[in-house]
């Protein structure tokens, strides 16, 4: 189920992404040319049947990591 309240949350600091970079420490050689915003939904999980506990996927966009 989408959490729209968080997922209005989220979107505030990915609409601010580009500028938020700008401020990590280190050179901004490091980072991509283009910063690349990712598409946020926050999800609440309702229901899970099973003997596992489900992973959420977090990959980084940047090509030499991922």
């Amino acid at each position: 189920m989408v959490d729209k309240q968080k997922s209005e949350k989220y979107q505030t600091f990915v609409k601010k992404g580009a500028d938020i970079v700008k401020l990590f420490p280190w050179p901004a050689e490091y980072e991509m040319d283009k910063f690349l915003s990712p598409d946020f939904t926050s999800l609440d999980l309702i229901c899970f049947a099973c003997n596992g506990c489900p992973l959420g996927i977090n990959i980084p966009n940047y090509d030499d990591i991922r």
